[in-house]
C-alpha cells in the first residue's frame, strides 16, 4: 500500500501540469485576465526573470519558438531542461517514493540563481541586448 501513494502523489502532479498547460494552451495569456501578475512588475516596472514565461509558455505549445522567444528567453532556453527534469524526478519518485537529489545540486540551485538574477538585471538596464 505504501507504493502506491507515490505513484498517486506522481500521477496527480503530472495530471496537474498537463492541466494547467491544457488551460494556458486554450486560453491566451494575453487575451485573459485571470492568470496573476507579476508583483514586482506591478510595483516597479522592472520585469523579474519570470516576466513572460506563461506567454512565452503559450507560445511554445503552439510551436511559435520565435514569439516564445521574444516574450523571455531564460524560459524558453531552460524549458527543455523543465520538462525532461520534471519527468525523471516523477519517474523516480513513483518508483523510489522519494526525490532524486543530484550530487551537488546545492551548487546548481546557486548557479540558476546566479543567472535568473543575472537575466533580470539585464533585461532592465541594458535592453540594448535585445533582452525581453
Amino acid at each position: 500500500m505504501t507504493s502506491m501513494r507515490p505513484r498517486s502523489i506522481a500521477i496527480s502532479a503530472a495530471s496537474l501540469a498537463g492541466a494547467l498547460c491544457g488551460v494556458v494552451y486554450c486560453f491566451p495569456p494575453t487575451s485573459h485576465s485571470f492568470y496573476p501578475r507579476c508583483p514586482l512588475y506591478m510595483l516597479t516596472g522592472w520585469q523579474c526573470p519570470g516576466c513572460g514565461a506563461t506567454r512565452a509558455l503559450y507560445e511554445l505549445l503552439h510551436g511559435n519558438i520565435g514569439a516564445a522567444w521574444a516574450y523571455n528567453q531564460l524560459f524558453v532556453a531552460l524549458f527543455p531542461m523543465l520538462v525532461i527534469t520534471f519527468a525523471v524526478q516523477l519517474c523516480y519518485f513513483a518508483r523510489h517514493g522519494r526525490w532524486y537529489v543530484l550530487p551537488g545540486q546545492q551548487k546548481l540551485v546557486y548557479a540558476a540563481l546566479i543567472v535568473a538574477v543575472c537575466f533580470g538585471v539585464a533585461r532592465n538596464f541594458f535592453p540594448s541586448l535585445g533582452i525581453s
